[in-house]
């Protein structure tokens, strides 16, 4: 019996094993982690820029249901609009247009506030563009480039004057997205 019981093997890790483990998992960690970081910062521009999407969509609705102008401008008090094309990460809001002003005055309806996006995303649209008007019909009179931008990456939304807003990940010219500073 106490035969038996000698033979037995012991269970755990050797020094060398540990050490060849701990080496793999640090290489896995130095590939990993930086590719976490630009994953999560991409889902944060999909979810700002899908957040647009979602106004823009409300927005054109909107304007076609009351029959009168929709507007959407860059607001950090969800209350006024900025006269800068460079502000949209502020945050920005819809409002019911009665006068056709392009800015929110006394006994206009607002109908959308949207909160900044946080997290270093800038929103800017193309130069000149302070906001953008829905019609009774849901076209607007100009197109505009919406652009979505990181240290990790850029994307944009780009309203066509029919007012069709689609996703795409370059400029309208088909050029790489820059926002300015």
């Amino acid at each position: 019996m106490d035969v038996e019981k000698l033979s037995v093997r012991q269970r755990g890790l050797t020094l060398l094993e540990m050490l060849t483990g701990m080496a793999v998992a640090l290489v896995l960690l130095s590939i990993g982690i930086p590719s976490w970081a630009t994953f999560t910062q991409n889902n944060k521009i999909v979810a700002a820029r899908n957040q647009m999407m979602s106004t823009l969509a409300h927005a054109r609705l909107a304007a076609v249901e009351n029959g009168q102008f929709v507007t959407i401008c860059p607001s950090s008090d969800q209350q006024t609009c900025h006269r800068d094309h460079l502000r949209w990460h502020e945050g920005y809001m819809t409002f019911i247009d009665n006068n056709s002003n392009r800015r929110r005055d006394a006994g206009e309806r607002r109908l959308l506030a949207v909160a900044p996006p946080g997290n270093g995303i800038q929103i800017q649209t193309s130069s000149g563009r302070k906001s953008l008007r829905f019609n009774q019909q849901g076209s607007t009179s100009t197109n505009v480039t919406i652009r979505f931008c990181t240290g990790a990456g850029s994307k944009t939304v780009i309203v066509s004057i029919s007012g069709r807003a689609r996703l795409f990940d370059k400029m309208s010219d088909g050029s790489p997205v820059t926002c300015s500073t």
